[in-house]
């Protein structure tokens, strides 16, 4: 389990999702928190593919991080490349 800090910055849209900064190993990173029919799905912004889910959104909170736990061990030189700057937008379309 992760010793890592949960910030949280919650920008709520129509459709039910916030955006939060979890800091997992000294890093953080932007996650999608979406409400689904059955629970919550977490996305990392700067992780392709890094995604999880659970039934609360305490649960899916923890599930992401150590789905980031996992991608650095398996792909840190993805890690290493990160850029330290980003922002969240939304656009309308």
């Amino acid at each position: 389990m992760s010793s890592g800090k949960v910030y949280i910055n919650f920008e709520w849209s129509i459709d039910v999702w916030c955006s939060l900064m979890v800091e997992v190993n000294d890093r953080k990173f932007t996650v999608i928190l979406r409400e689904e029919a059955e629970g919550y799905s977490a996305q990392v912004v700067e992780l392709p593919g890094c995604i999880s889910q659970g039934k609360t959104r305490k649960e899916a909170i923890s599930n992401i991080k150590e789905a980031i736990e996992g991608y650095i061990e398996a792909f840190p030189e993805e890690i290493d490349q990160l850029s330290g700057k980003k922002e969240l937008v939304e656009v309308s379309v």
